[in-house]
């Protein structure tokens, strides 16, 4: 599914969601991954995940990763 699709089908229902980028900031955090980067250079590079150069940055920075 399209995530942009399933973030707008769980908004008109009023169902709580969190993207992918989210689970892996949420990963993060409980220790599950030691980093997110490699996770979304892997989505990107091998499942052809799009995601904007800015808000790559944005994550990366706000979670310490940002090279």
């Amino acid at each position: 599914m399209d995530e942009r699709h399933g973030r707008e089908t769980a908004s008109h229902f009023d169902i709580p969601h969190l993207g992918l980028i989210g689970v892996l900031i949420d990963a993060k955090a409980n220790r599950h991954i030691e980093a997110i980067q490699p996770h979304l250079d892997a989505l990107q590079r091998e499942a052809g995940f799009w995601i904007s150069d800015d808000l790559y940055r944005r994550v990366l920075r706000d979670e310490g990763e940002f090279q």
